[in-house]
């Protein structure tokens, strides 16, 4: 009878751990991609700013493309609720097992 209980507890420890691992990866990742610097060419030969004009030399750095792109969790990532019931289940029929009281012959 030990020995049933000690194999049952064992399973719920392995299932839990499962569950909280699969509930661990339930979400969507988030991945930003930067993209190569572009350029904006432009026909004009000088730039003017407040104070002074700059000689237009070449095309302009304008700045960075970023992309963002979710990546959904994996389909046996929903699947925690279900080990963690039966995990929940196997936990309360170990202690229903141990507890209960014991018919001498």
């Amino acid at each position: 009878m030990k020995k049933l209980i000690v194999g049952t507890l064992i399973i719920v420890l392995v299932l839990l751990g499962i569950s909280f691992y699969l509930h661990s990866i339930n979400h969507s990742a988030k991945v930003i991609v930067t993209k190569f610097p572009y350029t904006v060419t432009s026909n004009m030969s000088s730039i003017q700013t407040n104070n002074s004009v700059i000689p237009f030399l070449g095309p302009m750095l304008a700045g960075n493309i970023t992309e963002t792109s979710y990546i959904p969790p994996p389909s046996y990532a929903n699947l925690w609720p279900e080990t963690l019931a039966v995990s929940v289940t196997l936990l309360a029929l170990a202690i229903f097992l141990f507890i209960r009281p014991r018919l001498s012959p």
